[in-house]
């Protein structure tokens, strides 16, 4: 997410494409359908299993970089949580 802000605010490409580097990553390594597993940063071990308000951003993050389908994919992912579970 910084990385792209990073890139919008400042026009450097570098950070665009360490971006787009990270989010290839995420997906190829995270993804599991339409969620994706929160990990230690160090050792890529699961931290936790559980959906938690702060994954919200993104959906938003999907949409910017213009992956519109996998944005629908994941925020409807994230509603049926709500509708079935609530907050």
């Amino acid at each position: 997410e910084y990385l792209a802000k990073m890139y919008l605010l400042f026009g450097d490409e570098a950070w665009w494409w360490r971006f787009l580097d990270t989010y290839d990553a995420i997906n190829l390594q995270l993804r599991h359908g339409d969620w994706y597993a929160d990990v230690d940063m160090y050792s890529g071990k699961p931290r936790r299993h559980r959906f938690e308000n702060l994954m919200a951003f993104w959906p938003g993050l999907q949409v910017q970089v213009g992956e519109l389908a996998a944005a629908a994919r994941t925020l409807n992912a994230f509603y049926l949580v709500w509708r079935d579970w609530g907050f």
